[in-house]
This record gives structure tokens, sequence and C-alpha cells, in this order.
């Protein structure tokens, strides 16, 4: 602590917002009936920017696993994701919940998506919606109930 607080003095700034959320294990459903989806991988992050414009973007990967259960319907399960920032001098400018799919086509022709759940990763959000992502049941209880089910085109 004594090292964190030393650091903060010797940086010049005594502003440093952080940004924590965590979700608990998510279980959902991927929609598509026009791909085939073979991996996914879900991430969680922020985006933080300081008085001169420097941008820091940090993300973690929860483990992710989709089971194919039908024609068109693709169970996907996410563990329990943990995501902490502070950085002295910044400001949280967005977060965000998503989803890099891979797969192919019908025809065959190999796919990638990106697909934001909630929040961005391009535009910055409200301050109503960061508090969202600090409250661990509420982000939970939100990504949860935009994944039944999540259609993939």
């Amino acid at each position: 602590m004594k090292l964190f607080l030393l650091f903060l003095v010797l940086s010049g700034s005594t502003f440093a917002e952080s940004i924590r959320y965590h979700t608990d294990e998510i279980k959902g459903v991927f929609f598509s009936s026009s791909l085939i989806i073979e991996q996914a991988q879900a991430q969680m992050g922020c985006i933080l920017m300081n008085k001169d414009g420097n941008i820091i973007d940090t993300r973690v990967s929860p483990f992710t696993k989709v089971v194919k259960s039908s024609e068109a319907i693709f169970n996907v399960s996410v563990k329990a994701g943990k995501y902490f920032e502070m950085l002295p001098g910044y400001k949280v400018q967005t977060c965000f919940y998503k989803f890099i799919i891979l797969g192919k086509t019908k025809l065959g022709k190999a796919f990638i998506r990106d697909v934001v759940v909630f929040g961005s990763d391009e535009t910055t959000i409200s301050e109503d919606e960061i508090e969202i992502f600090r409250n661990k049941v509420l982000i939970t209880e939100t990504i949860k109930s935009l994944l039944k089910p999540l259609v993939v085109e």
C-alpha cells in the first residue's frame, strides 16, 4: 500500500479513477439460422483516457465454451470474470462485455463476428451505464437477459 501511495505522489496526479467489475458464471444461447458457430470468446474490458487524450484499452477474457444443441441453437457458457483497472490521471470512458465469434457459413466460408452484448468498445457511455458495470449482480443479470437468445447473423 505504501508503494502505491508513493507511486501516486511521484506520478504528479492525485486523481486515479478505478473500475472493477465482476460477473458470475453466465449461461446463455446464441441463435443463428445462417451460421455454424464453432468458437466464441467472451471479453470484458474498459477504455480509459487521461487529460492529454492518451487512451488505455484493457481487456480480460474469461473461459468460454460453445456447444451446438440443434441446427440453429448454440449454448454458451462463460466462467466467472474479474476485471480491475486503476490508473492515476485516467478516467473511465467506456466499458463493454462482448463476444468474438468464429465459425463458418452454411456455404462453408469462414466468418468472425465481434458482438458487443452490453456497453460499447467504441463510444463513450454514460455514468449510469458505468455504474451498472460496477454492480456485480446487475451486470451479470443484464448480460444473462441479453443472451436469451442472442441472435448472430
